[in-house]
């Protein structure tokens, strides 16, 4: 994609009754999946919510949280606060752990959970839920056992109609535009 400096035009606010609608057709497909978890593992700070419906939703009571931050200048994604494992966690044979962002371009923030969680938990099998996803013409290699999405996004403004995608950039409601443009318009440069 052609850099450029995304606007307010550009982005499309989610309200939360469509937020509940994405959120209860993605718990839905993890429901289908017959998988039986033992924790979530959010990307804070935007899966917080997505992961606590989830996890109040399928009652998944462990919390693997861990928080990542974009770098610019490295072209990368820091550790801000590594993840912490409940006890409980470590003695189990086979742990599925669900990590659950609100929104995936890259998979960056993805990859780096998974590598951060793998090395608390190296037996852990990982699997990966967002509430939204931006469509891509190129694939990424991910490292997922299962992927979980609510819904593709033409956050990357590279789909047709045919493609049936979100429109815009998705702001969720308990984000600002402008912040998030801030954000992107940062990593874009």
């Amino acid at each position: 994609m052609p850099e450029r400096i995304f606007k307010i035009d550009d982005t499309n606010p989610m309200n939360w009754e469509e937020f509940h609608s994405i959120i209860d057709q993605l718990i839905f497909k993890i429901q289908k999946s017959n998988i039986s978890f033992s924790a979530t593992a959010p990307i804070l700070r935007s899966g917080a919510i997505p992961a606590t419906m989830i996890a109040n939703k399928l009652q998944i009571i462990p919390m693997v949280p861990l928080q990542l931050k974009y770098n610019q200048q490295q072209n990368g994604v820091d550790v801000v606060i590594p993840p912490s494992t409940p006890k409980n966690l470590t003695a189990q044979k086979q742990t599925n752990i669900l990590v659950v962002e609100s929104n995936t371009n890259s998979g960056k923030s993805q990859r780096k959970a998974f590598d951060e969680i793998q090395k608390i938990l190296p037996n852990a099998i990982l699997h990966y839920a967002c509430v939204t996803k931006a469509y891509r013409k190129e694939t990424t290699k991910n490292n997922y056992t299962s992927e979980f999405v609510g819904c593709l996004t033409d956050e990357n403004f590279e789909g047709t109609d045919e493609d049936n995608l979100r429109p815009g950039i998705t702001v969720f409601p308990w984000e600002t535009a402008e912040y998030e443009l801030n954000d992107i318009n940062m990593c874009e440069s």
